[in-house]
């Protein structure tokens, strides 16, 4: 197995140190243009990877990533296209999703969110098994926002997208009444 292309390995290949390396991919002003092509171009021609979990220590800003828990992930849920749509928006944006699928358990949801509290996200998403969601919030209290999608919690919450249930069952039914309907049930 071919062994990982580093800035380690970009520098001995350049004969110069690994801090010329990081700071020439890093676009750093006090690497001159011609260090900066050479280094730019001697990680493409050894398709080098950088890496973004090491990025991330050194930034000290965070991951890139965002955690995201759904209680199931079968043809009969929407969440499948939620996960879809936002993975695509954050791949967009240069972030990660992390997904976690509870099997409707609560202590599933406290499993995956420890672990992604682990992995330092961002932020999570939370489809939640159960509108009690005090052992989600407990996990993330200061460490990353949550914002709750679905039925299961509501706007007590305070970062939330939900139904209107009541709003949506008017337009339904205002919308049949316009058809001509007169018994709906």
């Amino acid at each position: 197995m071919k062994s990982k292309v580093t800035i380690k390995t970009i520098a001995k290949e350049l004969n110069v140190s690994h801090v010329t390396v990081s700071k020439a991919l890093r676009d750093f002003p006090d690497i001159s243009e011609a260090m900066k092509e050479k280094v730019r171009s001697k990680a493409e021609e050894l398709n080098y990877v950088p890496n973004q979990v090491a990025k991330n220590l050194s930034s000290k800003v965070g991951s890139n990533t965002i955690g995201m828990i759904v209680p199931s992930l079968n043809g009969e849920t929407a969440y499948t296209k939620v996960f879809n749509y936002i993975s695509t928006i954050a791949a967009e944006e240069n972030y990660l999703i992390l997904l976690g699928c509870s099997n409707r358990s609560i202590e599933m949801e406290k499993l995956f969110s420890k672990q992604m509290c682990e992995q330092r996200v961002n932020a999570m998403i939370v489809a939640s098994t159960s509108s009690e969601v005090d052992h989600i919030n407990d996990i993330f209290k200061g460490i990353a926002p949550v914002l709750y999608i679905g039925g299961k919690t509501g706007f007590e919450q305070d970062y939330c997208v939900t139904i209107d249930y009541e709003h949506s069952a008017t337009i339904a039914i205002e919308h049949l009444y316009g058809l001509g309907h007169r018994e709906i049930v």
